[in-house]
């Protein structure tokens, strides 16, 4: 493999030794349709919220408040056996 033509001007790597662990919930809501009159075809509507803590990562320079919650939503057709 050729060699690009850069030159590295730092590498800095650090490491915590200590574990930090991020907890956090999160609420679900669905809404299923039945499609035949058997109740074997059905649509489901859901959303979903996930609740995680915000941190802030750092370096020499710069820092940033990270916030990992977010939404989600999905839509589905199923069949029951």
């Amino acid at each position: 493999m050729p060699k690009l033509p850069v030159r590295n001007l730092a590498h800095v790597r650090t490491r915590k030794e200590e574990d930090y662990w991020q907890f956090g919930a999160f609420a679900e809501v669905s809404v299923k349709f039945d499609l035949d009159d058997q109740d074997r075809w059905f649509a489901e509507l859901w959303g979903r919220y996930h609740w995680v803590d915000s941190f802030t990562v750092q370096d020499a320079f710069t820092e940033a408040e990270i916030d990992p919650s977010s939404w989600s939503v999905g839509l589905g057709v199923g069949v029951r056996f």
